[in-house]
């Protein structure tokens, strides 16, 4: 029989967003990951003991931090005993931890799970070609001067024009589509026109600004419970996962 107790989405913190390339250029994705769980920990009290589980959603994990849910968990103070797992879903990664939460509390594996969402776009390696690697490899193999000579002969200025991992991370490789051009297929097949979009996304807006959802320095970042319990007036709660 399914369960009926109530879920509730309890507290949310995030950032102001920025273009890649502007503000958070230099920002390190586990950094700002824990900047916000801490915040969200502080303003809800919660202790960070008694959290079942993070769950972090990241389209692009950055290579020294392949599981970055753990590196955030224990940035912002999460005992070491607290499982953190990372999921991804491109760009709706954020929405894939809530509902991974969800899944859980549901499936009766947990009752209070912190989910995240986080994405550093800026800092995306640039990868350097197939035959560029091929002649690093023969580099590092080379033991005597005549061999790095010999492998240092291999390279050619083609090799180092870079490939662009954030383009390749947005590219379909099925249809070979960038994100943004699956958005523009989408909406000339639906025929969707920008008036028609603009005024169905309006009235969230005002919804959104009349009930107080809508700030400047906060949208949902969220932790997640089963059980319905009392917080600080600063958050809020729903019996329903949207926003997040």
């Amino acid at each position: 029989m399914a369960d009926r107790s109530p879920l509730v989405l309890a507290a949310g913190v995030r950032t102001p967003w920025a273009r890649s390339g502007g503000a958070f250029a230099k920002e390190d994705v586990g950094h700002l990951g824990a900047l916000v769980a801490r915040e969200l920990i502080a303003r809800t009290n919660v202790d960070p003991g008694t959290l079942d589980e993070v769950i972090t959603g990241c389209a692009g994990p950055p290579h020294d931090q392949a599981n970055v849910s753990r590196v955030i968990a224990l940035r912002a103070g999460v005992p070491e005993h607290v499982p953190a797992r990372t999921v991804a879903r491109n760009c709706a990664s954020g929405m894939e931890s809530v509902a991974t939460a969800l899944t859980s509390i549901k499936a009766g594996e947990a009752s209070l799970v912190l989910a995240l969402g986080v994405e550093v776009m800026s800092r995306y390696p640039l990868i350097f070609s197939e035959k560029a690697t091929a002649v690093f490899a023969e580099l590092s193999r080379a033991r005597g001067t005549g061999s790095r000579l010999s492998a240092f002969a291999h390279f050619r200025p083609a090799m180092f024009a870079p490939r662009v991992a954030l383009l390749e991370g947005l590219t379909d490789p099925i249809p070979g589509l960038i994100m943004g051009k699956t958005a523009e297929l989408l909406a000339r097949r639906a025929r969707a026109r920008s008036a028609v979009s603009r005024a169905r996304s309006c009235p969230s807006c005002r919804w959104a600004r009349r009930t107080g959802r809508a700030r400047s320095s906060t949208t949902t970042r969220s932790a997640t419970t089963r059980r319905p319990r009392r917080w600080p007036s600063s958050s809020r709660s729903s019996r329903s996962p949207t926003g997040a």
